[in-house]
């Protein structure tokens, strides 16, 4: 996996303040110093970034216009790096043969994915024309893979961030074993140390990454390691269906990574933000996939990776799209869309929506970017908390002294509400919050965090239960966005100059407090959005579905960096009611927003601007805009769209049809076929009837690798042949259909397992069948030639650990 921060689709976070400051030892690879790092965060030319990425493939979109709608919605949702799995079968199709048309960024190039692609994306001409072990050393498999993988050299020499391009990572192949295992294929270590050798030899200075299956210390150290080391992880398994039981988190990742890579950031290159669906009649299908692994999910397992001090993760899948023709391996079918937060049609869900309130937190919350774990809630000297019931993890800024209290279930698997107080340590003491409501409530599967002595803008929090979705400054004003859910009560302690005023005291009424700070008694309402605020700053407050209509994008900049927050771009403006904020730039006066609108209704608009804005315009068309007269900068337009007209053609008349398949008569002529006459293989898995016994009969090694693939025998009868006994591998979910001379004999069928992926296997699946077809009566022509004819659907080949 690479990590690309696309220019005009995303962009970077980073702290321009908190790179300086820390006494902590920098690392880099010896060949750049545009990208280096340390135990806390990536550094990007000088600048700390919390790497927040999701995953995108390509080739399961493949219309290049098309990408850039996808980028656009990752970025708005406040992720700042894309993933880009890139696929060696596509482009190597056949010996000889690279076809790299329509790419633009090659992150993670393999040459093995995974990515549930038939042969983890290796191409076909490889698993059959290599004599060698695949994924190692030998000198077979290096000369296959050579030209595929010295072109994605070159072009991501040209386009990394030292070239003024997007490519801040490169990963290695992908989920691998570093050393030889008892029975395993030898030359792993030096396959992964060849890989590294060609791209430095071609340029490429940016670091190299991997992700490990699991926490092995795979390439951590010793021959083939990586610069940056990193584990997948997919804590929730993958069972969609309903009643499936909900899966603890993972407590471990820290006291792993600091046993493991304590100089460098802690990262998870695959994080699970979904699941695969299997073939069969027991699928329930993606869109249940995305409640199993809604918000919830995300809110409890996202945010765990948070409180384990993670600053480096991308989500598998963020868009997962279609496996076209015949990408995928046997086990699933042709929708990729894996639950994703953006659906297969690239829809906005509800599980976007979590995604973007974590997004734009992390984003705008520069105290976050750089923390240590300080401890938990097991030791109440470091956090003491009134409910055993609860977890809670305490991270600190060591510069800025800013603390994060993340909360959850002890038992994270349990759906109960409940309530506690929290001791949280701060600049004026410890205090015990709420200090005037009656308690913190966490609803079941989720977490909750509350903030301390946290920045927003040149301004400062005290504390806030409440969660923060943005925190900065929005031309000379200081702005701090807090939500919530309607009926649970928040607080939030913070500095005003004089008494602040509220345009609700229903939803945020001004109180002293014993700190000497302004408190405010938060209870979130669906009504709307309420402003506290005083000369220079303002806090905003609304319900988490008010919140859901919110968007802060970046307005873009100048230079080579103009989409790069904090890079080219550093002015930001916030704005609720559109489906969708694309981009936006401030030309003078003028604001223009390029976004969508999910109604043909009218849409107001609420936008909160620099006060030199004067005039916005959407998608290009002026609005009429109003001033609030309550709180200075605040503006407000109506804008509705229409619906496009469709026309469709006759479709009553004028069908035609076509014999899908003649090729089962008798009368077709096979004269042009290839002639299955091999007799070995460079398989691992021997034919039962190959290898000096017989015709090798695997479709691979003739060249045809995957689809439905014709067969045709020929023999003649004496006349008391009964039937023939076929032995049919098609991988799961695959089907066969013999006929003899014309006639339909029958159909065997694989069977598919479900929950993919998960051990022990209950229900075992079917790749391959051995069965008896029995000729119908008078279907054989006896002291004749007999044609039997096999349609054999091959489902894809397997992925391969070793």
């Amino acid at each position: 996996m690479v990590l690309a921060s696309q220019l005009t689709a995303t962009h970077i976070v980073a702290s321009p303040n908190e790179h300086t400051s820390e006494q902590v030892k920098r690392d880099n690879n010896g060949y750049t110093n545009a990208v280096s790092w340390d135990k806390y965060s990536l550094i990007l030319q000088g600048k700390r970034i919390f790497i927040h990425s999701g995953e995108f493939h390509p080739f399961r979109l493949p219309v290049p216009d098309l990408w850039a709608d996808v980028l656009q919605k990752y970025k708005a949702a406040g992720l700042n790096a894309v993933s880009i799995y890139f696929h060696w079968g596509l482009s190597n199709p056949s010996k000889g043969v690279l076809d790299f048309d329509g790419t633009r960024h090659v992150p993670d190039p393999g040459p093995y994915i995974n990515a549930e692609t038939s042969a983890g994306g290796m191409p076909h001409w490889v698993t059959a024309e290599v004599p060698g072990y695949l994924r190692t050393n030998s000198s077979s498999y290096t000369e296959a893979y050579t030209p595929y993988w010295d072109y994605i050299a070159e072009i991501t020499a040209k386009n990394q961030i030292t070239s003024g391009g997007p490519i801040i990572l490169i990963q290695v192949d992908n989920e691998y074993v570093q050393y030889d295992s008892s029975g395993g294929n030898p030359g792993k270590a030096g396959y992964f140390a060849d890989l590294e050798k060609t791209l430095r030899n071609k340029g490429v200075v940016v670091p190299t990454t991997y992700n490990d299956p699991g926490m092995n210390g795979n390439f951590v150290s010793g021959e083939g390691k990586v610069d940056i080391y990193g584990i997948d992880s997919y804590p929730g398994g993958f069972d969609c269906r309903i009643g499936a039981p909900f899966t603890s988190v993972p407590t471990n990742y820290y006291q792993y990574h600091v046993a493991t890579n304590p100089s460098q950031p802690l990262f998870i290159p695959e994080f699970q933000s979904g699941s695969i669906e299997p073939w069969g009649p027991t699928s329930v299908g993606y869109e249940r996939c995305r409640i199993t692994y809604g918000s919830d999910y995300e809110s409890l397992f996202n945010i765990n990776l948070w409180a384990n001090n993670v600053k480096m993760v991308s989500y598998y899948m963020a868009y997962g799209g279609t496996s076209w023709g015949h990408i995928p391996f046997h086990k699933v079918y042709t929708s990729y869309d894996y639950g994703a937060a953006l659906a297969e049609n690239r829809w906005i869900t509800s599980k976007y929506q979590e995604l973007k309130r974590q997004g734009l937190f992390l984003r705008s919350a520069k105290d976050f970017i750089t923390t240590d774990v300080i401890g938990n809630s097991t030791d109440s000297s470091v956090v003491q908390v009134s409910n055993s019931d609860v977890y809670v993890t305490y991270l600190k800024n060591p510069t800025t002294g800013a603390g994060f209290y993340i909360a959850r279930h002890t038992d994270s698997t349990s759906n109960s509400t409940i309530a506690f107080k929290l001791g949280v340590k701060t600049s004026s003491g410890t205090l015990q919050v709420p200090a005037s409501a009656s308690s913190i409530t966490i609803p079941g599967r989720r977490s909750q965090i509350t903030v301390t002595d946290f920045t927003y803008g040149s301004s400062k929090a005290l504390y806030s239960t409440a969660p923060v979705l943005f925190a900065g400054s929005v031309g000379s004003r200081d702005v701090l966005y807090l939500y919530g859910d309607p009926g649970i009560q928040y607080e939030a302690a913070m500095d005003f100059t004089g008494t602040p005023t509220t345009t609700d005291s229903s939803v945020a009424s001004v109180n002293a407090s014993s700190t000497g700070a302004t408190l405010l008694k938060i209870s979130p309402s669906n009504s709307g959005l309420t402003f506290v605020y005083d000369s220079s700053r303002l806090v905003i407050v609304s319900s988490t579905s008010v919140a859901d209509t919110f968007w802060s994008p970046s307005v873009t900049g100048s230079g080579n960096y103009a989409s790069y927050w904090s890079f080219g771009s550093t002015s930001v403006f916030l704005v609720w009611g559109p489906q969708l904020v694309r981009a936006a730039t401030i030309q003078g006066s003028k604001l223009s927003i390029t976004g969508d609108l999910q109604t043909t209704s009218s849409t107001t608009l609420t936008i909160i601007a620099p006060t030199t804005v004067s005039s916005v315009s959407l998608n290009g068309k002026s609005l009429s805009i109003t001033s609030s007269s309550k709180v200075k900068g605040i503006l407000t337009a109506k804008c509705s769209t229409s619906k496009s007209a469709i026309t469709l053609p006759d479709l009553a008349s004028g069908w035609k049809y076509f014999d899908s398949l003649p090729e089962i008569k008798q009368s077709y002529s096979d004269q042009g076929w290839k002639t299955a006459n091999k007799t070995t293989t460079n398989s691992p898995f021997k034919p039962y009837y190959g290898d000096s016994n017989g015709s090798v009969l695997y479709g691979c090694d003739y060249g045809f690798c995957e689809g439905q693939v014709f067969w045709k025998g020929h023999f003649r009868a004496a006349g008391a042949e009964k039937g023939v006994n076929l032995t049919i591998n098609g991988g799961e979910a695959f089907a066969a259909s013999v006929w003899l001379n014309g006639k339909f004999v029958n159909t065997t069928y694989g069977k598919s397992t479900y929950p993919a992926y998960t051990w022990p296997i209950l229900d075992p699946a079917i790749e391959e069948t051995d069965k008896f077809f029995e000729f119908p009566a008078g279907s054989l022509l006896a002291g004749k030639d007999n044609v039997l004819t096999v349609l054999h659907d091959n489902m894809g080949l397997n992925e391969t650990n070793d």
